[in-house]
């Protein structure tokens, strides 16, 4: 009820809530061993030790059998997919040696075919591309030594011998 000067403001009691009290009874040092220990054979009596220990989680041997189950299926799957691989495949022995040289020969030539044919395809497709003019070597280091000038002082190999030398000035002076 909002308060207002007029009115008269009344107090209303709430019941208040009941407090319950549990009795804690003492355990002795041996009792809490006694459970301790029994909890501990049950946890270690587990056939399967994989299992985790008193995890919070409690959906956790589920998502584990399931993902026990995803990998028993991805072996099966990758063993159905070698066995299609290797279908064909004869080892190679000392009977067949000269047989196997013989394909190996083969599928060597023929790549050396396909490269050639795509180097000339590729050849014929671009078009030629000018090479760089070729110069001799002394007009190559004279480009090199001829500097354009720079408008900025610093930038120039001789900035340092240009500027004013102020100590061989005063050595005059003082010889003056």
């Amino acid at each position: 009820m909002p308060y207002n000067s007029d009115s008269e403001v009344e107090d209303v009691e709430e019941p208040m809530e009941e407090k319950v009290v549990v009795e804690v009874k003492p355990v002795s040092a041996e009792q809490r061993a006694k459970k301790l220990s029994s909890v501990i054979s049950k946890i270690l009596d587990t056939e399967d030790t994989k299992r985790p220990i008193l995890s919070k989680k409690r959906n956790i041997e589920a998502e584990i059998d399931d993902a026990k189950l995803e990998a028993k299926a991805k072996r099966v799957l990758n063993a159905e997919k070698k066995l299609k691989m290797n279908a064909g495949h004869v080892v190679p022995t000392h009977a067949n040696a000269g047989y196997e040289k013989m394909l190996r020969k083969t599928a060597t030539k023929g790549v050396v075919a396909l490269f050639n044919a795509l180097r000339a395809a590729q050849k014929a497709q671009a078009p030629e591309k000018e090479s760089a003019p070729q110069m001799a070597k002394e007009e190559f280091l004279k480009s090199l030594k001829e500097k354009p000038e720079s408008k900025v002082g610093f930038l120039q190999d001789d900035f340092a011998m240009k500027a004013d030398n102020h100590l061989e000035e005063e050595e005059e002076e003082e010889l003056l």
